[in-house]
């Protein structure tokens, strides 16, 4: 028996979504020397491994805040 419901499928959507923020991959890049890199961790929260500068979204591009 197959049971159908709008708030099943609206639950599981929401538990695909949070899913998937769990597992999301951030790409960065370094303001300073553009040295690109993907990571588990926001950006905003690692200096570039490269030249010690700081770290932004490659698709948010500038020198943010």
């Amino acid at each position: 028996m197959i049971k159908t419901s709008v708030f099943g499928v609206e639950e599981n959507k929401m538990e695909t979504e949070m899913e998937e923020k769990l597992f999301e991959k951030y790409r960065c890049e370094c303001i300073k020397c553009d040295y690109k890199v993907t990571s588990d961790k926001h950006c905003n929260t690692f200096k570039c491994p490269k030249c010690g500068g700081e770290m932004r979204r490659v698709s948010r591009p500038g020198p943010g805040r």
